[in-house]
């Protein structure tokens, strides 16, 4: 069972679908068919996801199938926000409330709200609504480069690809006969350019 909608929002529109899947093993496949054509039209865009799947992701080391229902997420983009138990019973905890979206930033928050009203706990994301707010500078990130793609960074960028090309057409000599030495200078003159 799925439904969802569209928020308006600085990023343009967010889509939001909530899904609730029965707990039964059969027709597995229809599941993840059904799943990854989902993903596959709203990943263009930024996308929250969330629901009892009825899957627990603590056990994708023990579970092919399991493993497969992440990859489907991951291999378009989403990453999981919650993965501690949400369902406890009994002697047994499983992580089946999941939050998946593609929209990945430092600023943004989630959990689980340790409540004693069910058996599901309470899960809750807070995600930025601004390319401002999405940005991530790189020292903070230590693992690996972000991306701002804020149009005030677009145009910075263009801009600086236009100095580039301008850079590259008065200075840069293409000449077969040149040397090796001569092809090694003209390309660290080059690259110090463009790490700059």
């Amino acid at each position: 069972e799925c439904i969802g909608g569209k928020l308006k929002t600085d990023l343009g529109f967010t889509n939001v679908i909530i899904l609730y899947r029965f707990n039964i093993n059969k027709n597995f496949d229809i599941f993840l068919n059904n799943l990854s054509s989902l993903l596959n039209r709203v990943s263009a865009s930024p996308t929250v996801i969330l629901g009892d799947f009825n899957l627990d992701v603590l056990k994708a080391n023990v579970a092919n199938h399991v493993q497969n229902y992440i990859d489907t997420f991951m291999c378009l983009g989403f990453i999981p926000l919650i993965n501690k138990p949400t369902h406890l019973s009994g002697q047994s905890s499983t992580c089946i409330d999941q939050i998946w979206t593609n929209v990945i930033s430092t600023s943004s928050n989630s959990g689980i709200i340790d409540s004693s009203t069910s058996a599901h706990l309470p899960i809750f994301a807070k995600l930025p609504t601004s390319a401002e707010a999405i940005s991530v500078s790189i020292n903070e990130q230590k693992t690996g480069k972000a991306l701002n793609f804020s149009p005030k960074n677009i145009k910075i960028f263009e801009s600086r690809l236009l100095e580039l090309y301008n850079y590259t057409n008065s200075n840069l000599k293409v000449d077969p006969e040149s040397s090796n030495d001569s092809a090694n200078s003209q390309f660290n003159d080059y690259y110090s350019q463009l790490k700059n």
